[in-house]
């Protein structure tokens, strides 16, 4: 109650001086002691609508700040990124896995390598992030497998994962995540390590190049020198 009654007084007075909170993608909500670095600064939390990607959001002006995958590892989507004015920050990285049916034939692999990838499909939960997925999981693997992307949209973002048909289709996504489906379903196999590596993926704050408000630019400022100082 202390804290709600704190964000509650702090939103009042931004309010009341005509400037908003900083608005935030939800998933920045992950990185709890960052947040807890920026008190100071009053936020509120956006989530992403249906059919629309982060940066989509961000072009519609719902959101000043966006997170996700670094898809800057892809000098395409770099490219595209910017000029849209929008410009990424390596946060950090964070744990990652591959999802398969146990009934796929690599299921029964006790390790895979990166040559298992060769020509395998992977699922893209919601066709408005297919660009930066694709771009992100054919640079992170490595563009001479010949990876292909398939659309498989679960409805609700994530709340109905749990009834994911992967075929015999790959899902990267989040170690937790994957952990957490796995947990009810014994009918999927995971692997979080290729050619005995562990699996993990660069993560990325969004911002556009000529943001003005000193909020957000102070929230840029202290994540370029927390996330620098972390790593």
């Amino acid at each position: 109650m202390h804290l709600y009654d704190a964000e509650l007084s702090s939103l009042k007075e931004s309010f009341a001086s005509n400037k908003g909170p900083v608005r935030l993608y939800e998933g920045m909500a992950r990185w709890t002691k960052f947040l807890d670095s920026v008190s100071d600064i009053p936020i509120t939390f956006v989530e992403m609508r249906a059919g629309e990607s982060v940066i989509g959001g961000m072009e519609k002006g719902r959101m000043d700040i966006g997170c996700g995958l670094d898809f800057s590892i892809s000098p395409h989507m770099k490219a595209s990124a910017a000029g849209k004015g929008i410009e990424t920050m390596h946060l950090a990285s964070i744990p990652m896995g591959i999802l398969m049916s146990r009934n796929h034939e690599l299921a029964r692999r006790k390790a895979l390598s990166r040559e298992d990838l060769q020509d395998r499909t992977f699922v893209v939960l919601d066709g408005a992030f297919f660009d930066e997925t694709s771009a992100f999981a054919s640079t992170f693997f490595g563009q001479d497998l010949g990876l292909r992307f398939s659309i498989v949209p679960i409805s609700g973002s994530l709340a109905n994962i749990d009834y994911l048909d992967l075929g015999d289709k790959l899902l990267l996504y989040s170690r937790e995540i994957l952990e957490a489906l796995c947990e009810h379903r014994d009918d999927l196999a995971r692997y979080s390590s290729l050619d005995g590596v562990p699996l993990e993926a660069p993560m990325a704050l969004y911002y556009r190049k000529d943001e003005s408000d000193p909020d957000t630019l102070r929230l840029i400022a202290c994540a370029r020198q927390f996330f620098s100082l972390a790593s």
